[in-house]
Formats: structure tokens, sequence, C-alpha cells
């Protein structure tokens, strides 16, 4: 990103990271995303539409589900060192 480029931060629960204000989220938290929804997501964008605020519902539905399956990820993450711990016990 170049100074003067308008950005926000990433949509995923507490990433700190500051995208394009045209990202939803920071690439690392994108990936996380299934293609499906990365697909609709995409689909939905209008160029434009976070500078002037005008989400259709779709796109709205869309990002809510691009974050939640990012808030998922996590938290089969934070919960694998304890199957981990199970399995070698």
């Amino acid at each position: 990103m170049e100074s003067g480029d308008v950005t926000h931060q990433c949509a995923a629960p507490r990433c700190p990271a500051q995208v394009p204000i045209s990202w939803l989220l920071c690439r690392y938290h994108w990936q996380m995303v299934p293609a499906t929804i990365r697909g609709r997501v995409r689909a939905e964008y209008r160029p434009g539409q976070a500078r002037d605020q005008h989400l259709s519902l779709a796109y709205r539905r869309a990002a809510r589900s691009a974050v939640h399956a990012v808030a998922e990820h996590d938290v089969r993450e934070s919960r694998a060192p304890e199957r981990r711990r199970i399995w070698a016990s």
C-alpha cells in the first residue's frame, strides 16, 4: 500500500492488519475462507461500495459468511493442541 491510500482494519476478529478499502480481509485471513464463499464475496462486490457505504444485502451476507469462516477456522486451530495432547497420551 502506498502512503495516502485509504485503508481499514481487516474484518477478521482481533486482526490489527490494515487493508485497502476494497478488501474485506487481509491476505492471511482471506486464504482461510473457502473458495465458494470467496467467489460469492467477489461476485457481490461493487467497485466503490466501501467509499459510498451502499453495500447490497447479498454482499453483506457473503462478507458475514467469510468472517464467520475465519472465526470457525480460528476456533479449530485453538483446539488443535488440545486434540494432539489427547492422542499423544
